[in-house]
């Protein structure tokens, strides 16, 4: 799965609405050029704050994306919800996840949106695969 295909199918899933101007203070991608499959969702996206690029400008659409990514992303256009009460299951490699994904990581796996990959193991810098993608969209839109 790579960034442009994820944001493409959340964009579809809203309904593909006109791209929304992008808040202040945000350049537009580099690096997400006019006419392309995936440039309106991106538009679209980043008007919405679900995406922010990889920095210096850029969006880098083609490449993979890590399940911490992913759910980051994903936890932005559910609106941020905050973390409940409710007991995280323990990972032992949950301190991997970067300090920027770790609400969104804990409110995925919280939900019961995102689970690990067996033997305790949650591999939040582990790429995203399209099957897993596949798995997990659904239950965010339950």
């Amino acid at each position: 799965m790579n960034r442009a295909m994820l944001v493409t199918a959340l964009y579809r899933a809203a309904g593909s609405p006109p791209p929304l101007p992008l808040p202040p203070g945000t350049d537009v991608f580099t690096d997400v050029p006019d006419g392309q499959w995936y440039t309106q969702a991106i538009a679209w996206a980043a008007g919405k704050s679900v995406v922010n690029g990889v920095g210096s400008g850029r969006f880098d659409p083609m490449a993979g994306m890590t399940r911490e990514q992913m759910a980051a992303v994903l936890h932005r256009y559910f609106g941020s919800p905050a973390l409940t009460a409710t007991p995280i299951p323990f990972f032992m490699d949950m301190d991997k996840t970067s300090a920027w994904a770790q609400d969104a990581v804990r409110c995925a796996i919280q939900n019961g949106y995102i689970s690990g990959k067996g033997d305790g193991i949650l591999d939040p810098l582990g790429a995203a695969t399209r099957a897993e993608v596949a798995t997990i969209l659904p239950r965010y839109f339950g």
